[in-house]
């Protein structure tokens, strides 16, 4: 009787182990189930504020019909200076929260239609050109200022 008792502790044992092992292996996939659809919730969360940017901010060059972005240069954190096509004039405009002002119209051309420089753009490549001639205009405008001064 004593080996039999041995026998059904043993296999007791056995049992308990078993089951012990088992629910791990339930419980590690309902672990790895509950992972994945958290996952999932924070993807399409991470998707869905990038749509939300993305169509409440203006970001990347916009054209309305005969209006177009040619260039934009940061020149603050929240400021930048655009060049504005408007029909067959260029318009210089200074950009910042909440205001937008007229620096100065251009009766020629002074970067070509079609060269669109990215909105967002650091100003590194593209938009060399046009801080050049920003700086050159400028630079003409204050001497036929100070000419017309004496």
């Amino acid at each position: 009787m004593a080996e039999s008792a041995s026998i059904v502790n043993t296999a007791r044992q056995g049992a308990e182990e078993g089951a012990a092992q088992g629910a791990i292996f339930v419980g590690g996939s309902d672990a790895m189930l509950q992972t994945a659809i958290w996952l999932l919730v924070i993807v399409g969360l991470i998707l869905l504020l990038a749509w939300a940017v993305r169509r409440f901010t203006n970001i990347g060059p916009k054209s309305a019909g005969a209006m177009r972005v040619l260039s934009a240069l940061p020149v603050g954190n929240r400021e930048r200076i655009a060049l504005v096509q408007v029909g067959d004039r260029q318009i210089l405009i200074g950009v910042a929260p909440g205001h937008v002002s007229t620096l100065h119209v251009f009766e020629e051309p002074i970067a070509p239609q079609n060269a669109v420089a990215p909105y967002g753009s650091s100003g590194a490549q593209e938009t060399h050109g046009f801080g050049q001639v920003l700086r050159n205009t400028l630079r003409t405008a204050g001497r036929s200022d100070s000419r017309d001064s004496h």
